[in-house]
């Protein structure tokens, strides 16, 4: 609960760009594309001080302040990320244009849809798609993606095979090697890496200071109050008909019970992709994008989304208690984290 929370919502918000600057196709074109003139600009001469952003007032999020990310403030995080990938996609076609290759800038739009999905931390997000699993917040999102195009398709259908493998490279960097025999990785290289590594650096500070994140979470879940905050949960889950120690156990449930409908090799339509993993029975099933599920694995998937919602629902109003103190009690936490690791983790941000 400690960083779990923010650390998801990070991630999904740079994947998604990430996702985003590769696409191609669609019907309709990005709106406000525009090529690349390198700036000198204040916007772009003050990158340092907007990347660190500033705050002021009594502190909300500690790990925030320090990082410069305005975790508690919705409206704040979508225009914190929008701005992030506006000038990442500046440094990106300036990388690209000092490799002599033409490129637009990408005005993501309707795609930031998919960030805003991650804000689930209300009733009304659960009355509608419950913890997010059967019920796929997501879902009218992917919409987005179907209507996007890379204003730089054109472009690139122009080139020779030889100049379009030669543009994916100082785009992305070499492809992996997926006859290596392990796991390749998908991170992208290039000018997209390079910009986004400068840009989402703090995105390392969760890599780096991980063991800290969860011994800290850890910390915080057992934390006296937070386990008789949790206790009241169960027992008044127990009241509406529910038995479960925790709520990551009652999603843990209904996410058992969601993969077990997709693995089954009859679930999809003729022609869409399997969900990976595919192996483990330990692993959850993942689903990119818009999938089609035959009839009576559709209506499978709709009745455990209802009683998703009601589980959830039940769960948010047996949370009540827990919320009250949550938020104070984590604010103690991450103090404590930013007192033990903050000079460290200046001195990492500083070195990038």
């Amino acid at each position: 609960m400690f960083a779990k929370s923010k650390t998801s919502a990070l991630v999904l918000l740079c994947v998604a760009a990430l996702l985003a600057s590769a696409c191609g196709g669609g019907t309709s074109s990005a709106s406000d594309s525009t090529d690349v003139v390198p700036s000198t600009s204040s916007e772009t001469t003050t990158e340092e001080d907007s990347s660190q952003g500033s705050s002021s007032g009594p502190s909300e999020s500690p790990i925030g302040d320090l990082l410069g990310i305005p975790f508690t403030d919705s409206d704040a995080m979508d225009e914190y990320f929008s701005d992030l990938s506006r000038r990442a996609e500046v440094k990106i076609a300036e990388c690209m244009l000092a490799q002599g290759f033409e490129y637009k800038v990408i005005d993501f739009g309707d795609l930031e849809q998919i960030g805003a999905a991650v804000n689930a931390d209300s009733r009304e997000f659960v009355e509608a798609y419950g913890f997010g699993i059967a019920s796929n917040p997501f879902e009218e999102s992917f919409e987005a993606f179907d209507s996007f195009v890379d204003p730089n398709q054109d472009y690139v259908m122009g080139l020779s095979e030889g100049e379009r493998d030669a543009y994916q490279t100082a785009l992305v960097g070499e492809p992996p090697d997926l006859d290596s025999g392990s796991f390749p990785s998908f991170a992208p290289g290039g000018c997209q890496g390079g910009a986004y590594n400068e840009l989402f650096s703090f995105a390392r500070v969760f890599e780096q200071f991980g063991d800290q994140f969860e011994e800290i979470e850890e910390a915080f879940n057992a934390d006296p109050r937070i386990i008789e905050a949790t206790s009241g949960w169960s027992s008044c889950m127990t009241e509406v008909g529910y038995r479960f120690t925790d709520v990551e156990s009652a999603e843990a449930d209904v996410q058992r019970r969601y993969d077990a409908i997709l693995r089954d090799p009859d679930a999809f339509a003729e022609g869409d992709a399997p969900p990976l993993p595919t192996g483990s029975d330990d692993d959850n099933v993942v689903v990119f994008g818009p999938q089609t599920l035959n009839p009576e694995f559709q209506a499978r998937v709709d009745d455990l989304a209802v009683e998703e919602r009601a589980i959830a629902l039940a769960s948010w109003d047996c949370s009540g208690p827990l919320r009250s103190i949550a938020d104070d009690i984590q604010i103690e936490y991450e103090q404590r984290f930013v007192d033990a690791n903050g000079d460290a983790i200046r001195a990492a941000l500083a070195d990038e």
